[in-house]
C-alpha cells in the first residue's frame, strides 16, 4: 500500500468536501484545526465500529486486581489501557462486564479466576490501516468534517450514509479474511 498518513486521510475527506487540503494538522487553518480537533476520536470510532483484522490482538493472562468487586462478582481485572472495545473472554461462557472502580478506571468484573481477551486495540500509526479501513475513516470524517467546513448540515447526513454503506462493505472484505465464526450456542439461544 502506498504511504498513509494522518494527513492524507484528512485530505481525503477535505477534498471530497471541496474544501482546502493540508500539509500538517499542526498547520494555522480552519481545515487542520478542525482536522486536528476531529481526527483521533473519529479513528477511534471507527476502528472500535468493526472488528477491523489488523487492529485485533489477543491479551496474556490479565493481572487480577487485588481489590474484588464490592459485590456482584468475585474478581476484577485491569482493562488494557490500549483496548477500544472487548471481543470476547477466552471462556466464551464466562460472565463478565466492563464497569469503573472506585478510583474511576476502567475495570472488566467476572467470577472467572483467569481471563485473556481478543479486543480491538487503539491503533495510531496509519501504515498498518487496510485500505478499506482508510476509506471508511475518511468517509466518517468527512461526515464530522461537513458541518464546520460548509456550514451545511445536508452534506453531513450524506456523508453519513455514505460512511455506512461503505463500513458495510468494509466490514464483509474485512470478514473474509478468516474462517467463517460459528455459532456458538447458549441457553439463552436454545429454544425453550
Amino acid at each position: 500500500m502506498a504511504t498513509i498518513s494522518d494527513v492524507k486521510i484528512c485530505n481525503i475527506a477535505l477534498r471530497e468536501l471541496h474544501a482546502n487540503t493540508i500539509a500538517s494538522l499542526t498547520e494555522e487553518s480552519l481545515e487542520a484545526e478542525t482536522c486536528n480537533l476531529y481526527y483521533n476520536l473519529a479513528r477511534n470510532f471507527v476502528l472500535s465500529s468493526a472488528p477491523w483484522n489488523f487492529a485485533i490482538v489477543r491479551s496474556d493472562t490479565l493481572a487480577e486486581l487485588s481489590t474484588a468487586p464490592k459485590w456482584g462478582y468475585d474478581n476484577a481485572f485491569a482493562y488494557p489501557t490500549d483496548c477500544l472495545r472487548i471481543l470476547e473472554l477466552n471462556d466464551v461462557d464466562a460472565v463478565w462486564r466492563v464497569e469503573l472502580n472506585d478510583s474511576g478506571t476502567r475495570i472488566i468484573v467476572t467470577d472467572e479466576s483467569d481471563i485473556k481477551l481478543r479486543y480491538i486495540k487503539e491503533i495510531t500509526d496509519p501504515q498498518q490501516f487496510s485500505p478499506s479501513f482508510v476509506f471508511a475513516l475518511a468517509k466518517y470524517l468527512k461526515h464530522v468534517l461537513a458541518v464546520p467546513m460548509t456550514g451545511q448540515s445536508e452534506k453531513a447526513q450524506i456523508a453519513l450514509q455514505e460512511y455506512q454503506a461503505f463500513l458495510g462493505t468494509a466490514k464483509t472484505d474485512s470478514g473474509q479474511e478468516s474462517s467463517p465464526v460459528l455459532f456458538h450456542s447458549t441457553a439463552l439461544a436454545d429454544p425453550r
